[in-house]
């Protein structure tokens, strides 16, 4: 064992909400090696270790990527708050009492397992690394931090919500400063910094959905009720945002989820009389609209390995929905509901 050695301990479920180019575990095991090297305090890594709830399929695919580097799998449940966190500090100083040359600790997760271990670890002369993703404060608590930015699904769709929230409140134009204060009314804060984006980044990818992004801080929001012909067969942009949360929630790639996450989105924009008006004329809703507005937030929807198509008929069965696909082009594929004369002429 080299005199000074590195222990690296990862909660695999801390870096599903992370931005998927930057965690992958080659490039974060030689970025936390990096760090020890350069602060003189290990020279090869002695202990690896990684914690998932292997039931969860995209955390299990993490840690299996670590898995492949040397590290040792460990299934935790996720049954309670703050499990694998108390199973990582006892990683890490069952490691610590059969290896006392291990001077540095690399702890990848959330603030809530790296605080604890800090003081300890302190006093018996070692040196705490944290990578970590999302709004936390390390001063004091860590000798070196690497960020990680947090997925940019996730941002989307608080983006959408801040949105919701401004037009709910009156609002018909506001700069980025405002959008920015309401997103961080939520618990979780926001720094557009934690996701390595700046707002206006997102704002402009995603104008068209519910509000239009103005160079180079405005954005004017859409009315409720936009200017749609309802025979268009275009989804009108109020219901974007609803699209967004429903399917970025499914987080694992397992077919019925999706699907599930697709009827209840269907239910739900169901019961707006722009989208029913819609969906009722000659054209219905196009697929290919409705899927713009959301196949960029949720992973799962797009990694689930079933076609668009199958995944709507499939949710649409047992409802009011059906799914129309034009044979002379199948690229052409329709949601429709019924006409409310349909059922007066039968």
């Amino acid at each position: 064992m080299p005199r000074f050695s590195l222990g690296v301990f990862v909660d695999a479920h801390h870096l599903v909400g992370v931005e998927q180019r930057t965690r992958d575990a080659a490039d974060l095991l030689e970025r936390l090696q990096l760090a020890a090297e350069q602060m003189c305090m290990a020279s090869g890594v002695a202990h690896r270790v990684v914690l998932a709830d292997c039931s969860d399929p995209e955390a299990r695919s993490i840690a299996e990527d670590f898995g492949e580097h040397g590290f040792r799998m460990r299934h935790v449940p996720r049954a309670g708050a703050g499990t694998a966190g108390q199973v990582l500090a006892a990683e890490v100083f069952e490691a610590l009492a059969g290896q006392p040359d291990l001077l540095t600790v690399a702890v990848v997760a959330g603030q809530e397992t790296h605080l604890p271990l800090a003081e300890p670890l302190h006093r018996t002369g070692r040196v705490l690394i944290v990578c970590s993703a999302g709004p936390a404060d390390f001063r004091g608590c860590a000798d070196h931090v690497i960020a990680l930015p947090l997925g940019l699904a996730g941002l989307r769709t608080r983006v959408l919500e801040a949105v919701g929230v401004l037009r709910a409140e009156g609002v018909a134009s506001a700069d980025i400063a405002k959008l920015e204060n309401v997103l961080r009314r939520d618990p979780a804060g926001y720094r557009a910094a934690d996701y390595g984006v700046r707002t206006r980044e997102v704002l402009r990818s995603l104008s068209g959905a519910g509000f239009t992004f103005r160079h180079p801080d405005r954005i004017e929001l859409h009315g409720e009720v936009a200017a749609v012909t309802p025979s268009a067969g275009h989804l009108p942009p109020q219901v974007v945002p609803d699209l967004c949360r429903s399917l970025a929630e499914v987080t694992g790639h397992d077919v019925d989820d999706v699907v599930g996450a697709v009827g209840a989105v269907l239910g739900a924009v169901g019961g707006s009389p722009v989208v029913r008006a819609a969906a009722a004329g000659p054209d219905g809703l196009k697929l290919a609209q409705v899927v713009a507005g959301v196949k960029v937030v949720a992973p799962a929807y797009k990694l689930s390995g079933v076609s668009t198509t199958d995944l709507f008929r499939r949710a649409a069965a047992g409802s009011d929905w059906t799914v129309w696909q034009n044979p002379e082009q199948p690229a052409d594929v329709r949601l429709r509901l019924p006409s409310p004369t349909d059922g007066a002429e039968a």
